[in-house]
């Protein structure tokens, strides 16, 4: 009989256990948020590569900013125009899209390139699983444009 209680006391304990973390979670709900940065006049795009690094435009100057996953946001670079879309590549090419359909590149040596020009304002970017982009302009077209097109040289 003695064996028996303890296996009760035993389960019985579990349960209550269970029980208070459950509540105790609960009662704690969920995490806060974090601000990251704030103040950005026009904000589009929000891309993240290989390394958690965020980058990300103001529509208005044309400056595109990458935010380090521990750090402050630094300057990544200036197009001229208006930036309205972002994505990046495995090989940390980052491609800025823009409201007169160019598409801009900047590679890791730092360096910018005129990748393509789109007829029309480019809505959105992606990447197809070859490395090319996935373009969407604001007119409504969905346009791929394979990696051997993209000029990404100086």
């Amino acid at each position: 009989m003695q064996g028996k209680n303890v296996c009760q006391l035993s389960i019985s304990g579990t349960i209550v256990f269970t029980m208070l973390l459950v509540a105790g979670l609960a009662m704690a709900g969920p995490p806060k948020e974090e601000r990251l940065i704030s103040g950005v006049s026009q904000p589009v795009g929000l891309v993240r590569d290989t390394w958690a690094n965020l980058y990300y435009a103001d529509m208005d100057t044309g400056q595109i900013f990458c935010l380090p996953h521990d750090g402050e946001p630094t300057l990544y670079a200036t197009i001229e125009g208006a930036p309205t879309a972002l994505a990046i590549d495995t090989v940390q090419t980052l491609y800025i899209g823009t409201e007169t359909g160019t598409i801009f590149a900047v590679l890791q040596n730092g360096s910018m390139v005129e990748a393509y020009h789109c007829h029309g304002s480019v809505a959105e970017l992606n990447l197809d699983r070859d490395g090319g982009l996935v373009v969407f302009l604001r007119n409504g077209t969905i346009l791929r444009v394979n990696r051997e097109q993209l000029i990404l040289h100086q």
